[in-house]
């Protein structure tokens, strides 16, 4: 049913969208859906995949929620090309955005009629709350930048590392590091930090160039 993105628009939906990303969430699902902006063979959802498969074989699942493919959303959509009307243009108009006279008085304009095929894959995963961070003392704050100096945990944000050691310890906090270096997963921000079942996670971890 999620293939069908234009029965989403209800009052318990909402689209958001991030810089690579965009996601749907509806109150009545305990799950949400992700899609990639820009199309692309092996998108952001797809290394989410592979990135949850190898933490899992070294048995740091726990700390990303875990992504499944569950379809394709297709849609034909007609366009007017006019660059064959208009010498010094070369833009595309769709033709659902134009109003019903126009359409009507387009049936026998000399232009071209084109038709493209929009594919999104679509990917579920697990609907958690934002995480809510304590208020931190800055000294404390400042040690863990420099235990984690060189940890994606601490790249964007000390809070972070703070927060995955508070509630797992030091070595597995240790391990996630290491992992997450090894695989080069950065940008792990605040935002990304979610809680499920009462324990922190990530929610968004494929990284930039990972």
């Amino acid at each position: 049913e999620w293939t069908n993105i234009e029965a989403l628009y209800t009052n318990t939906t909402n689209i958001c969208f991030g810089a690579t990303r965009g996601c749907i969430i509806d109150n009545s699902y305990d799950y949400v859906v992700k899609f990639d902006l820009e199309e692309s063979e092996y998108g952001s959802c797809d290394d989410e995949i592979r990135i949850y498969d190898i933490a899992k074989e070294r048995h740091l699942e726990k700390f990303f929620l875990r992504p499944r493919f569950i379809g394709v959303y297709e849609r034909k959509i007609h366009y007017y090309n006019f660059s064959d009307i208009f010498d010094r243009l070369d833009c595309n108009y769709f033709y659902e955005d134009f109003p019903l006279d126009v359409k009507e008085r387009l049936k026998d304009c000399d232009c071209v009629k084109e038709e493209i095929l929009i594919r999104i894959p679509l990917y579920a995963y697990p609907r958690a709350e934002r995480y809510e961070y304590p208020n931190v003392d800055k000294q404390i704050q400042d040690s863990y930048i420099k235990t984690y100096s060189n940890s994606p945990l601490a790249e964007r944000s000390s809070l972070v590392a703070f927060t995955i050691e508070k509630e797992y310890g030091k070595n597995e906090a240790y391990a996630l590091s290491d992992f997450l270096y090894d695989l080069g997963i950065n940008d792990l921000h605040k935002g990304n930090l979610m809680c499920y079942h009462g324990k922190p996670c990530f929610s968004d971890y494929c990284g930039y160039n990972s």
